[in-house]
């Protein structure tokens, strides 16, 4: 297999916790779903005098299973990103049927940014 296309949406900036939804950027009615390889990346932070923490990560991953029926994977709540761990959200992710993903912005005394990359297996 070789990459076949690339896409990234724009950034994701954040003072404070926050989540980014993005679809399958190849998707057709016909075909909805791709082969794609998940990258995040969180190119800037700025920190002050106090301890900090950012991650940017795939928070939920919406994917067809061989049946053709949507699933979902989830490293975290969603609805509660308080309770998301740091090392919940993994920063990169083979999805062989991939439909959407959410991605996490969490910070704690620091202002960030993160950003996806999304290449197209064929």
């Amino acid at each position: 297999m070789a990459i076949t296309a690339i896409y990234s949406p724009g950034w994701f900036y954040g003072g404070q916790d926050g989540t980014q939804f993005v679809a399958n950027p190849w998707a057709t009615r016909e075909k909805p779903d791709s082969a794609v390889w998940i990258q995040c990346t969180m190119p800037w932070t700025q920190t002050w005098d106090t301890a900090a923490m950012a991650v940017w990560g795939i928070l939920q991953v919406d994917f067809l299973d061989d049946a053709g029926n949507v699933q979902q994977t989830s490293f975290g709540d969603p609805n509660n990103l308080g309770n998301v761990y740091p090392s919940d959200l993994p920063p990169r992710l083979f999805a062989p049927r991939f439909l959407s993903a959410t991605f996490a912005l969490i910070n704690t005394n620091v202002v960030s940014c993160g950003t996806v990359t999304f290449f197209l297996w064929g």
